[in-house]
């Protein structure tokens, strides 16, 4: 039996099946509660900015909810994505799921008002950290062990990770950590994104 064109899925298969008997009972895919700004701000001050993988955290927080994407785009961004503006960040993602084409797009980030979740100035000091280790090119968010080596990229779960060992923190409800609800809501990218204030 072929796919369905519009579903990738098969037009008897059990998955549609579940997914409409959920509709008619009334019942919707759960969504979680995006983190606040002040959530935010909170997990910031959990990180040590004087430390590498302090540094690399706020980067990976504030810069994920000014872009309002993706962990799997955050984690693909590599140094030459990013260019530094007048006018804050230009980044180029480079492939979404509305994207099937790969042709990308460019996203301006202005600057913050507060120095902690101003995107621009969090991406200036971990690139010069990251010049600082012999690293100019690649992956922008990377691995980094307990003794401060850098490695070559990060993956997905480990942004998810960024944010769930912190139950504690106000104002971010536990259902709500997610990579996905921390970096923004779930949404292709778009011309402008926007800076944490």
């Amino acid at each position: 039996m072929p796919l369905s064109p519009v579903t990738g899925s098969r037009p008897g298969s059990p998955r549609r099946g579940h997914r409409r008997a959920r509709a008619a009972g009334g019942r919707r895919a759960r969504q979680a509660t995006p983190v606040t700004i002040d959530a935010l701000r909170r997990m910031i001050d959990a990180s040590d900015p004087d430390t590498v993988i302090g540094s690399r955290d706020r980067v990976a927080l504030v810069l994920g909810l000014a872009l309002m994407g993706r962990r799997s785009q955050l984690v693909a961004l590599e140094l030459a994505d990013l260019t530094e503006t007048p006018d804050g960040l230009k980044v180029l993602i480079r492939a979404s799921k509305t994207d099937q084409d790969a042709r990308g797009a460019i996203i301006a980030v202005p600057p913050g008002q507060h120095p902690d979740t101003d995107p621009v100035r969090l991406v200036h000091a971990w690139r010069a950290r990251l010049t600082q280790h012999g690293i100019t090119e690649g992956r922008l968010l990377r691995s980094v062990t307990r003794h401060g080596r850098l490695g070559a990229s990060l993956s997905a779960d480990a942004v998810s990770d960024l944010v769930r060992p912190q139950p504690s923190v106000p104002g971010c409800p536990t259902r709500a950590r997610t990579a996905r609800t921390a970096c923004g809501p779930v949404a292709p990218p778009r011309p402008t994104g926007g800076a944490p204030r």
